[in-house]
């Protein structure tokens, strides 16, 4: 019988083993020596062995109908084997009882990033699969209607229990596996909506690089980049407190990110909030001097050409705030320092000639007024007060 069911499993080959194992039992002397006992376990173990072959090929309900038929006793597992197979479905069914709770949530997520920075093309695609994705695990995986359903016509396909535990824990695992990848390309779609940003405002059209600086932060709330290129828009707007805000939003999103530090201590200097500057430059130049992972976030930065580099204005800040604070001796240190990166720095210059004229050193003092009265470069703002101080 074993060697029919071998070479095809059909339901006549199999109930034709069922039943010769039933004789066997009936048949067996009591006690089994040895050799029987051996040869018996080792039939029994090839029939469980092809417990997963038999359960994909036999319906169930011809299982129920043999047993219903013949009324084994429950301790006959070999009529049970559809059973037994279902026992192997239980990590499928585990597997789905907890991925599909974490996918619904992983769905309306991402649905509410998507909506919440406005429509459009991008954002809507991304809402529809969100919410078909969420209608088949609340309506059809989650609850027992859908459920009950979908049991209905998996059995009509003749397909087994054990492969539709398997099929809806495959199910459960595709669905978390999509949802998962879209959160996770979220923080790049946001970079993809900065760049556009970028592009719009270059071209004179702010309010709609604004539009996209948002969506980009409603799909990546830590975008520093996106909160970097809005100071832009609050500064340009005279909107300071604004602009310190996003900073700082940006310095919460990544903590090394230098141009956040630099251009907030700078508003802080032009406050007359000397220490407070200073309390975020200090740190800012420790990063700046060791090996870190915000090299690529500047280099990303849009830097006019010709501008000075980063590490000039971190120094020539610093001793802006001395300055401000009377350290003179510091301050001529840090600004000495911070024209070896750009000679040309015009803001520098104009803060030693103030130095040296406290001084009383004319001569030298004079030599950087001449550098503090030429045009600045690209990236360098000028500073009325201190050109007016160099002027007079």
């Amino acid at each position: 019988s074993l060697m029919r069911l071998r070479e095809s499993i059909t339901e006549d080959a199999l109930l034709s083993v069922l039943l010769t194992r039933d004789r066997v039992l009936g048949a067996a002397p009591e006690p089994l020596d040895a050799a029987l006992h051996a040869r018996l376990r080792a039939l029994d173990e090839h029939l469980r062995g092809q417990t997963k072959e038999i359960v994909a090929a036999i319906p169930p309900p011809s299982f129920a109908a043999w047993r219903q038929t013949f009324l084994p006793k429950n301790e006959l597992w070999w009529w049970r084997l559809d059973e037994e197979a279902e026992g192997a479905g239980v990590l499928w069914l585990v597997l789905s009882t907890i991925l599909l709770p974490v996918s619904l949530t992983l769905a309306v997520d991402t649905s509410k990033r998507f909506l919440s920075g406005g429509p459009g093309p991008i954002d809507i695609f991304g809402t529809v699969l969100q919410v078909s994705l969420a209608l088949i695990l609340t309506g059809g995986l989650l609850t027992g209607g859908g459920r009950r359903w979908l049991e209905r016509r998996l059995h009509e396909l003749g397909i087994s229990t054990h492969s539709r535990a398997r099929l809806r824990g495959m199910a459960s695992l595709v669905i978390f596996v999509v949802l998962l990848i879209v959160n996770l390309s979220l923080p790049c779609l946001a970079a993809k909506y900065v760049n556009r940003g970028i592009e719009h405002r270059r071209a004179g059209r702010v309010t709609r690089a604004i539009e996209l600086y948002r969506r980009a932060l409603s799909l990546d709330p830590r975008s520093h980049q996106a909160h970097y290129k809005l100071v832009w828009i609050a500064a340009a707007l005279g909107d300071q407190e604004q602009a310190m805000r996003e900073y700082r939003q940006a310095l919460a999103s990544k903590s090394c990110f230098l141009p956040a530090y630099n251009n907030l201590a700078h508003l802080h200097i032009v406050r007359g909030e000397y220490r407070s500057a200073l309390l975020l430059l200090q740190p800012a130049i420790a990063i700046s001097t060791s090996p870190d992972d915000c090299s690529d976030d500047i280099a990303d930065l849009e830097v006019d050409a010709g501008a000075p580099p980063l590490a000039y204005f971190l120094w020539r800040n610093r001793g802006w705030a001395h300055v401000g604070l009377g350290h003179l001796a510091v301050a001529e240190q840090d600004l000495e320092q911070s024209l070896t990166y750009y000679r040309q720095g015009v803001t520098a210059h104009c803060l030693l000639g103030h130095i040296w004229q406290e001084r009383k050193n004319n001569d030298v003092a004079l030599k950087h007024w001449r550098s503090c009265v030429a045009q600045p470069a690209a990236g360098e703002a000028r500073e009325p007060a201190l050109r007016s101080e160099a002027e007079d």
